[in-house]
């Protein structure tokens, strides 16, 4: 009397099978997690860059950069820069790309040395500010100078 084999995959076969996939899924679902933020990140210095163009030529015509905050050297969000810069310097102000919230700006006391800062948090690297003659006590100090790029 023949025995007759089914011709299916035992359960360890199946289950090496899931493991693998599962392993697989993982990595890819990091990976793109990590592109996620780099590209975010990626945005956020694009939207400094174009907002900091704005100011210098807001700078070049009015010899000052705008006063939105409730006093020099104390910060505020960017959204209030809209009144002087748009449409004239820049088409709208950025906001960041994941939660939709405005950047921080702080305007220096005029007079002394003209000076600006913009507050970007990234995701995937260290906050930093950027901006002209940026002071080192805003926003605390062990928030670093943005390298240009």
């Amino acid at each position: 009397m023949k025995l007759k084999r089914n011709a299916g995959f035992t359960i360890i076969e199946i289950a090496v099978v899931v493991s693998v996939i599962a392993i697989i899924a993982s990595i890819i679902l990091v990976s793109f997690g990590q592109v996620q933020k780099d590209s975010r990140d990626r945005s956020r210095t694009a939207d400094i860059m174009s907002l900091k163009h704005a100011l210098d030529h807001y700078y070049r015509d009015n010899n000052e950069y705008p006063a939105v905050c409730s006093g020099d050297n104390s910060g505020c969000n960017v959204s209030p820069l809209a009144a002087q810069l748009v449409p004239a310097y820049i088409p709208s102000i950025p906001t960041d790309p994941k939660i939709a919230t405005p950047y921080q700006y702080i305007r220096g006391v005029p007079g002394t040395i003209n000076s600006y800062g913009i507050l970007i948090s990234y995701e995937a690297q260290a906050s930093c500010k950027a901006g002209v003659n940026v002071s080192s006590g805003w926003w605390g100090t062990g928030v670093l100078t943005c390298e240009d790029g």
